[in-house]
């Protein structure tokens, strides 16, 4: 079968996570109307505590080293975050990664925009509400930067491929949608696989055009086991980067 090409970045490697029109891509844990969209935003909030988990095409929702850039806005004790190194849970909050938490006049006066739940605490507020910031989170290994509006709120290391407790290893990201009383919205989310991830991905995509894999395979002479790679294609799969034995 022949494969289609997957989303492509843009000139600088960024990936859209958000189309601007419907939550294509996403998947929504245990309340579902906690997340829509309106006139081009997602709204996240107005439920109890649920979670909106990326699980699209793009790496196959499967994220090591990257940046992530979000622009949001909060409401008045709006409370929200965006999870990373996570993968899907239908209930509760996510057993594993970490949280950008965004929060600027909610309740928790302990973890304020720009700090990491539940481990890396910041009690000042950097930002307003109803005003339009970026939230910028850089992942390398067990390296992590958190900038707000362009200002460095953490800057710190994490556990990475530890054996227990919460670690950093790869996954998706999800949205928060934090109580009933908190509504947050994000207008753009967008996503840079760095290194190696970006590396993998570009393979896949290259794959991915003009080779069709029915054609590309012949079936195995009598006695023998497996299908082959016909010879003619060695070569432009060699070329993507993948190995053909």
């Amino acid at each position: 079968m022949t494969h289609a090409q997957g989303p492509a970045p843009d000139k600088d490697g960024w990936y859209d996570l958000f189309d601007g029109k419907t939550l294509d891509g996403w998947k929504a844990a245990e309340e579902p109307k906690a997340f829509k969209v309106e006139n081009g935003l997602i709204v996240a909030g107005g439920t109890k505590l649920t979670h909106l988990y990326y699980v699209g095409p793009i790496l196959n929702a499967k994220f090591k080293n990257f940046e992530l850039k979000a622009e949001v806005k909060t409401r008045p004790k709006g409370n929200s975050g965006i999870i990373f190194h996570t993968e899907f849970q239908a209930k509760g909050f996510p057993e594993k990664g970490f949280e950008f938490q965004i929060n600027n006049t909610g309740s928790d006066k302990v973890f304020r925009t720009g700090s990491i739940y539940p481990t890396k605490p910041m009690n000042r507020a950097v930002v307003k509400d109803d005003e339009w910031f970026e939230c910028h989170l850089v992942v390398k290994g067990n390296k992590v930067v958190l900038k707000v509006n362009g200002e460095i709120t953490m800057d710190t290391t994490l556990p990475h491929e530890a054996k227990t407790g919460r670690t950093l290893a790869s996954g998706t990201f999800a949205i928060q949608g934090h109580d009933p009383g908190s509504i947050v919205y994000f207008r753009s989310i967008r996503v840079k696989p760095l290194a190696a991830d970006a590396e993998t991905n570009n393979k896949a995509s290259s794959l991915g055009r003009g080779i069709n894999l029915g054609n590309a395979l012949e079936a195995p002479k009598e006695g023998e086991w497996g299908v082959k790679l016909k010879a003619e294609y060695v070569t432009s799969i060699k070329k993507a980067g993948f190995d053909t034995v």
